[in-house]
């Protein structure tokens, strides 16, 4: 019976590996930036698909906002959207990279 109690707390702990997607959730023209984001539980452990890669859909949103290129290397956030009953640890995260769009070579806006 230990052993079941023990193989199960494992099995729980270890968490599931979760495939997720990036989401884009801001555009800001004034700026020139772009965010994607994702949110992931505690008991996952997110794999993020890349197909399409994420910097090419970060190009194509610069492009409607009229850059012609984006900062291949994002910049990342991550927020703890809620926290365990005792406040010890996150059960909510929410994971946001913001790429920069560019108008010249130099990366500059």
């Amino acid at each position: 019976m230990r052993f079941f109690i023990l193989w199960i707390a494992a099995i729980l702990l270890s968490g599931c590996v979760t495939e997720k997607h990036y989401t884009l959730t801001e555009t800001d023209t004034k700026n020139g930036t772009v965010r994607f984001s994702c949110n992931f539980t505690m008991f996952e452990r997110p794999e993020v698909a890349a197909d399409p890669p994420l910097h090419v859909l970060a190009w194509q949103e610069c492009r409607k906002l009229g850059y012609p290129l984006v900062k291949v290397e994002p910049k990342q956030e991550t927020l703890c959207l809620e926290k365990s009953s005792n406040g010890d640890y996150c059960v909510n995260t929410l994971v946001s990279r913001i790429y920069q769009c560019a108008s010249d070579t130099s990366g500059e806006r």
